[in-house]
């Protein structure tokens, strides 16, 4: 940790008027006690709150018991959503008014999404549950800024006083609305385009390239306003792109979050479609993705601590997330214990990516502004993370569309199943529910089944 130490550079981005409590403290202050006490304990039971986010381990189900709905892939994406607008409100106002505060409301808040979530009766109240989930796990998510203000490195002052003069209510008075209003929607309907493409609408359909062209202008126009407007206090500050140290970690970041999101979303899908209809084995599975990311946070602060040169730790994670993730695509139903495997190693990598992102971070920035490049680097990694598995789930949605047919129906037939009855088949297909189709025998169940396994 020394040789990190010795090679950082703090950067200070303002002078803005921050809560002490915000700024973190010296490591002797912290007591004999600390990591004992209950405000330390019950920090950490907030952050594994946050385990239970992406419990979608078969949508297809969901989607038979509430809907069924086209709209059943918003449910995981608007919490990724959520997610990315909630990094930036967070980290920018926790810099103003304290972590407390933040982590507290988000507990609350998630909360009561996940009570409403239960009793949702509808997909669509399903992701608007999601949508406040992903807003509330933005607060219980920034678990990383308060460690590197708790570890303080050794070019942090000893001392750092709170400078008055505004109010609370003035600083919330200053703050980038109308940045908060553009990076809001305009993510918000790219992303909607990216859901509609070849799935509710043809790619090429008026309301897909309106709303990608209107969201990706909204955004375009977000970087151009946050660069010349001259706010006081930016959203995302661009100058924060001036440091290369930050820009490779915001790549990473990303990448990591791709391969962890995306995953978490295909791979349930992917079990339930290939490899088994049982629930309780869909869920082992499962946890191929998050067991696989925890392990690799795990074995990247350990790296941190006992292996030299982050930035090649970095690039063998890097590869190993890239290398073992685009094998997956060679899966089909016979490869299940083969598959598993690799999503395993995959996400390995993606997750000691994110740990040696999240921490170097603290390395590179004074101290007040944790909290503001942090969620800026959050707000990013979740944004593409977002994008990217909004365009899996299109690809996805489009090739199954043109694959399923040619597959499916010609088996269906050859088996016995009557003309008449292949509409419904189709639908039952797409709902995973075949028991109501006319003429549907186990023979010709068999005979689908694989067909759908082939497509």
């Amino acid at each position: 940790m020394g040789r990190i130490k010795a090679r950082t550079q703090t950067t200070e981005l303002h002078h803005d008027i921050v809560a002490e409590e915000a700024l973190g403290g010296h490591s002797r202050d912290l007591g004999m006690r600390y990591f004992t006490s209950a405000g330390f304990i019950g920090t950490v039971v907030v952050s594994l709150n946050l385990t239970d986010r992406d419990a979608v381990s078969h949508p297809a189900l969901i989607n038979v018991s509430i809907g069924p709905s086209p709209n059943i892939t918003w449910v995981a994406i608007s919490w990724t959503l959520g997610l990315a607008v909630g990094f930036t409100l967070v980290g920018r106002l926790s810099d103003i008014f304290g972590r407390r505060w933040f982590f507290i409301g988000a507990s609350v808040l998630g909360l009561v999404g996940n009570i409403i979530g239960a009793s949702a009766q509808s997909i669509n109240m399903l992701i608007a549950t999601n949508c406040i989930n992903g807003l509330a796990a933005a607060g219980q998510l920034s678990f990383h800024i308060t460690l590197g203000e708790l570890v303080p490195n050794a070019l942090r002052g000893p001392t750092m006083l709170h400078v008055g003069g505004k109010s609370k209510m003035k600083q919330l008075q200053t703050l980038d609305w109308i940045g908060i209003t553009l990076f809001t929607s305009g993510m918000t309907i790219f992303l909607i385009g990216m859901n509609w493409g070849g799935g509710t609408y043809p790619w090429r359909s008026g309301h897909v390239l309106g709303a990608l062209f209107a969201g990706f202008g909204t955004l375009v126009g977000f970087c151009v306003y946050e660069a010349y407007a001259g706010h006081q206090d930016p959203l995302i500050p661009m100058r924060l792109f001036r440091s290369i140290r930050y820009n490779a970690n915001v790549v990473c970041a990303s990448l990591g979050g791709v391969v962890y999101y995306a995953n978490s979303i295909v791979w349930p899908s992917m079990i339930g479609s290939l490899f088994t209809s049982d629930v309780s084995k869909t869920g082992w599975l499962s946890c191929a993705v998050g067991g696989g990311l925890l392990l690799g946070q795990i074995l990247g602060g350990a790296g941190v601590r006992c292996l030299p040169r982050m930035k090649f730790q970095m690039i063998v994670a890097g590869v190993v997330a890239t290398t073992f993730t685009a094998a997956v695509a060679a899966s089909d139903a016979s490869t299940e214990t083969r598959t598993t495997a690799f999503i395993l190693i995959g996400t390995i990598g993606a997750g000691y990516v994110e740990n040696l992102t999240l921490s170097s971070t603290a390395y590179l920035w004074d101290p007040a502004d944790m909290g503001l490049v942090t969620g800026v680097l959050g707000a990013i990694r979740t944004a593409v993370s977002a994008i990217a598995t909004s365009m899996y789930s299109s690809i996805l949605a489009t090739e199954a569309s043109k694959y399923l047919p040619q597959k499916v129906t010609p088996s269906a037939v050859i088996a016995g199943l009557p003309s008449s009855s292949l509409p419904a088949l189709l639908e039952g297909v797409r709902t995973g529910n075949l028991t109501s189709v006319p003429g549907m025998s186990p023979e010709i169940l068999t005979a689908v089944n694989a067909a759908v396994k082939d497509a």
